[in-house]
């Protein structure tokens, strides 16, 4: 958690005040809380690897790259065109 949650909400951030849809912002920020608490329910059923724990620390890093290219994405167009 103390690893790459705060970077995530940095990034929710960042890439709010860009101007995207409110509604992205949203869905970004539930599917950081699901991959999260997945992660979690799969640490606390066993302490070995679990597909849950896997699929949880997986889509945390998925969305660290989606909110990464979003910001990118959102900062350099404007200034390109």
């Amino acid at each position: 958690f103390i690893e790459y949650v705060p970077m995530a909400i940095a990034l929710l951030y960042l890439v709010e005040v860009s101007g995207v849809a409110g509604t992205i912002v949203h869905l970004l920020g539930a599917t950081l809380v699901v991959s999260r608490l997945a992660h979690a329910w799969g640490l606390s059923t066993n302490p070995g690897a679990t597909y849950a724990r896997f699929i949880g620390a997986q889509m945390t890093f998925l969305l660290l790259a989606i909110m990464s290219f979003t910001g990118l994405y959102y900062y350099l167009v404007p200034r390109i065109f």
